[in-house]
């Protein structure tokens, strides 16, 4: 091996383990962009519940009623399997609603289930987090005229529940974050939602 092969071997070793680390993460935002993107699933009960929420767009127009509390079987909140599923009470009558559903963990750094700012406000002045998702407005009048609308990115989806007896099925597609995918190739993060802070830890 000749001094010249010698020196590009090893300098292009060095540019890969340095590459290694940032290249990981990189593909892991992608792949979490990507698991953003949309929600799909079958919900089971172990009591008769009921959902009929065929109307949901953009969190200013929707129309119906759910509450089911049990199992949600599918893809969400950056997980693929069984996770806990509540929407209690949400509600849409055209322009008017509230909007109470949570697939999975609840996540007080996950920007589609709070605003982090609100969050960061109530460590910084010492008071508790919420220990479950906060209810929100929806439908376009609600919104406007009630000081709790949902965090920026919930306003881009369209979402889908029924739930007759003790199974159902949702679904809800997330333009914003399909966006926020196909940027995020560009290192371009619109949603402020790559190498999240640490996990605030919720206090008594």
């Amino acid at each position: 091996m000749t001094t010249r092969v010698r020196q590009f071997t090893l300098a292009a070793t060095m540019v890969a383990l340095t590459w290694l680390p940032s290249g990981c993460t990189y593909m892991g935002n992608r792949g979490r962009d990507a698991a953003d993107m949309f929600e799909i699933g079958i919900t089971t009960s172990s009591k008769p519940q009921f959902a009929f929420h065929p109307v949901d767009y953009f969190n200013s127009i929707a129309l119906g009623y759910s509450n089911v509390e049990g199992t949600y079987w599918g893809i969400g909140g950056r997980t693929v399997g069984r996770m806990p599923f509540s929407d209690k009470a949400s509600w849409g009558l055209l322009f008017w609603g509230s909007e109470n559903l949570t697939i999975g963990a609840f996540d007080t750094n996950d920007p589609h289930q709070v605003w982090r700012q609100e969050m960061a406000h109530l460590q910084a002045a010492g008071k508790p987090l919420p220990t479950e998702k906060p209810e929100y407005s929806k439908g376009l009048v609600t919104v406007l005229t009630h000081d709790n609308s949902a965090p920026p990115i919930t306003y881009m989806q369209c979402r889908r529940n029924l739930h007759f007896g003790w199974i159902g099925i949702h679904a809800s597609g997330r333009p914003l974050d399909m966006l926020d995918f196909i940027l995020g190739w560009t290192t371009l993060d619109i949603l402020g939602d790559d190498n999240p802070p640490a996990p605030v830890a919720a206090k008594p």
